[in-house]
Formats: structure tokens, sequence, C-alpha cells
């Protein structure tokens, strides 16, 4: 079931993987994630890009690691300007199913389609 925006404690327990001060590579803002469907991926909960938060080693041993963002280098630069011009969440991340924030999640879509 989406959990259309509505964060549980369960959620936020993404805060619990960020060991260290780190900064969103989108928004400059402290990073303070939910969980994504995705195993280990938060998101931002200002911007709403996602980063990696829970790391493994090549023998599955896991392993502490900086959040790593999950978005190709090449649109880093356009997220950043779509960010600096709505300050809307993007809602990026996987998710089984229905996004929860799709209104969010098709603005930003249909705005990297327009460059």
């Amino acid at each position: 079931m989406a959990k259309a925006g509505i964060y549980f404690d369960y959620d936020l327990m993404a805060n619990n993987e960020i060991k260290e001060s780190f900064k969103c590579l989108v928004c400059g803002k402290e990073l303070a994630c939910r969980w994504t469907d995705y195993h280990g991926e938060g998101v931002c909960l200002t911007c709403g890009t996602p980063y990696q938060l829970i790391h493994y080693d090549e023998n599955n041993k896991r392993i502490e690691r900086s959040p790593q963002i999950n978005i190709k280098k090449e649109y880093i630069a356009k997220l950043q300007q779509y960010w600096e011009e709505t300050k809307k969440t993007m809602s990026l991340g996987i998710y089984l199913g229905r996004n929860p924030e799709p209104e969010n999640y098709n603005a930003v879509i249909e705005w990297l389609d327009r460059q």
C-alpha cells in the first residue's frame, strides 16, 4: 500500500544509517531520509533525492560507508537546477507500485523532458 506521504517511525529509521554529517548533493541541506522500497535506499526529506544508505562488500558483508547518491552523475546538475527553480520535492527513488508523491515525480520528469 502506498504511504501517500505519511511517514511512519520505520520510514524515519533510515536516518540511523547516516553516521556522519552529510549534505544532500542536490538541495545542500543536512541529509535526513526516509526509506524507499529498494533495500537500503533512502530519499532526502527536503528534496526527494535518493541515496544508498546501506552498503555491502564483494562478499555481501555489510560495511559502513557514506551515503551514495543514486542518480547518474550527468543528472545531478539538472536536478540542482530544478531544485533551485522550484524548491519542490522530486520524489525520486525506487517504489513498488505507486510512487507516494506522483504529482512531484511527474513534475520533475516533465521538467527534465523539456531540458
